[in-house]
């Protein structure tokens, strides 16, 4: 890949990290200090293409990369992000571009020009077009969990595809073009372009859930998955929600809605189920069971146990090895109360 230029450059931020002075910022995009102001927003290696043109910019919450691209042969390239980002096609002329996970073959057909993704995401860029243009948004993620409440961002960055959104690509139009045409305002008029894309992308995925009521089998698999996977450790409802990418009060009722009971039943259903297949291991005492298992002691095991069970772990598992694993309080013959 070859890079023609770079011709942006943000007085704020130079002001404020002294190295990156004007003049470092050269046409060399091999030069030690370009390198460093672009690593956290790398220019992705388009093979068979040329960057044309790349605009840098870095705002309080988020750095932008716009590029343009030309070629006439098919490209591909993969982009890796450490951090939430948007990838917005602005155009391809001759041709189409499609935005892929890394690891997918035969992707579909393209059909909208925005993709969000999460932190620690790889996907591949692929198409033949003579010319395209492609605008990356970066997001601090330490910045933007101070935010406001009202920005829902597991939601705003749950992972998504190739969608059109006229709203959102006029929103990312405006802010790839500040990237080398400045307006007047400077920060103030990028960071406010940045917040109501934020708040319009949390919102709208907000009300798709919401419309769509339940929630859908591979939000399922992957709550079963995680559950399965930390019972011993204290799951909260935030750490739920955040793993179906929705807002924690919609959350709850989404989930009713499918299952038919609330988080807190179902994850106990399944700390219990747990427990009974340790017990009949036979290795741990019901004390250590119950830590195992995420409950708070023994006490707190043999409450839910008897509520769902019908009786207390130790005399269950001693019912079932017909009397050779003794109690774990130490009297085979006394079954505890419910």
């Amino acid at each position: 890949m070859e890079i023609a230029s770079i011709v942006s450059f943000d007085p704020d931020y130079a002001h404020a990290h002294p190295p990156f002075a004007k003049s470092s910022l050269a046409t060399d995009i091999s030069s030690t200090v370009t390198r460093e102001l672009l690593r956290r927003l790398p220019v992705p290696d388009y093979q068979g293409a040329s960057v044309s043109a790349c605009h840098h910019r870095i705002w309080t919450r988020a750095a932008g990369l716009d590029l343009e691209i030309r070629s006439n042969r098919a490209i591909e390239a993969e982009i890796r992000t450490e951090f939430p980002m948007i990838l917005f096609t602005v155009e391809a002329v001759g041709g189409e571009i499609s935005v892929a996970p890394k690891h997918t073959r035969g992707a579909s057909r393209p059909f909208g020009p925005l993709t969000v993704l999460q932190a620690g995401t790889a996907v591949s860029v692929r198409g033949k077009a003579k010319r395209f243009r492609q605008f990356l948004l970066q997001f601090d993620g330490a910045t933007l969990s101070a935010q406001d409440d009202a920005l829902d961002l597991a939601v705003a960055f749950q992972p998504r595809f190739m969608f059109s959104d006229a709203g959102l690509s006029r929103l990312c139009l405006l802010l790839a073009d500040e990237c080398h045409n400045p307006h007047p305002m400077g920060r103030l008029y990028s960071d406010s372009l940045t917040l109501s894309l934020l708040l319009t992308l949390s919102r709208a995925r907000s009300s798709a859930a919401k419309s769509s009521g339940g929630l859908a089998p591979w939000q399922m698999r992957r709550l079963d998955d995680y559950a399965d996977a930390n019972l011993a450790e204290d799951i909260s409802l935030d750490s739920l929600a955040r793993m179906v990418g929705i807002s924690r009060s919609h959350f709850g009722r989404a989930f009713k809605q499918t299952k038919g009971q609330c988080p807190f039943e179902w994850l106990r259903a399944k700390r219990v189920e747990r427990a009974k297949e340790l017990l009949l291991e036979g290795v741990l005492p019901v004390a250590e069971v119950a830590i195992a298992t995420g409950f708070a002691d023994q006490s707190h095991l043999t409450r839910a146990f008897c509520r769902l069970v019908g009786e207390p772990p130790a005399s269950w598992r001693r019912a079932r090895w017909d009397g050779l694993v003794p109690d774990d309080d130490g009297d085979s013959g006394r079954r505890m109360a419910c």
